[in-house]
């Protein structure tokens, strides 16, 4: 399980942008925990699309773990026009819809 700092924004994301990419490349399926985020900024919501992207193209997958994904950043998709009332198709690449 991979965990989302409280403070998810532009501020930390140099940090934790290695970090992701090392456990997409050592793991088959990285599951996120998003309950800890106090704050989250467009930047953060970036990297989770950007994640999902680089796993697509190692053949793998990221998500967020059932129940994982936190009110912090359920209320930042839904602010930024994210959120969505069911998961995309196949053919969609985006980490931040569905529930889960």
């Amino acid at each position: 399980m991979f965990r989302l700092p409280e403070d998810f924004t532009m501020n930390t994301l140099a940090e934790l942008r290695p970090l992701l990419l090392e456990a997409l490349e050592r793991d088959e399926s990285v599951q996120l925990d998003g309950r800890a985020v106090r704050e989250v900024d467009v930047a953060g919501l970036q990297l989770l699309c950007a994640a999902r992207r680089q796993a697509a193209l190692f053949g793998k997958s990221i998500g967020f773990a059932p129940e994982c994904r936190g009110a912090v950043i359920e209320a930042a998709m839904t602010a930024v026009g994210l959120a969505r009332p069911r998961p995309c198709d196949s053919h969609c690449l985006c980490v931040l819809v569905g529930r889960g």
